[in-house]
């Protein structure tokens, strides 16, 4: 909804979104591009994408990340994220969770 279009962030705030995912199941704009799918962290606008939520004062949520892109996001952040929804790998190894998706 996103894409490299910034300013769609303050549009959605101006609708009344408060609360930003950076991803869902498919890779965009916002991750690394690799030859496969793969736990493939942040891309250079999914940094800018970050500053510019923190920027609108959002809540950056990020649920449906795998770990190398939620570590690079706790890395970038300068407020609190959340991670509104998850599972639990110990107790069922889903590729949504084991972070082979990112």
């Amino acid at each position: 909804m996103i894409g490299p279009e910034l300013d769609r962030i303050a549009l959605l705030k101006g609708l009344g979104v408060r609360v930003v995912q950076l991803t869902y199941n498919n890779r965009n704009f916002i991750r690394r591009r690799l030859p496969r799918a793969g736990n493939a962290g942040l891309s250079k606008l999914g940094l800018a994408t970050i500053a510019r939520i923190e920027q609108e004062k959002l809540l950056l949520d990020l649920s449906h990340s795998g770990q190398r892109t939620v570590a690079e996001a706790l890395a970038a952040a300068t407020r609190r994220p959340t991670i509104s929804h998850t599972g639990c790998r110990a107790l069922h190894d889903n590729p949504r969770i084991s972070g082979t998706r990112s």
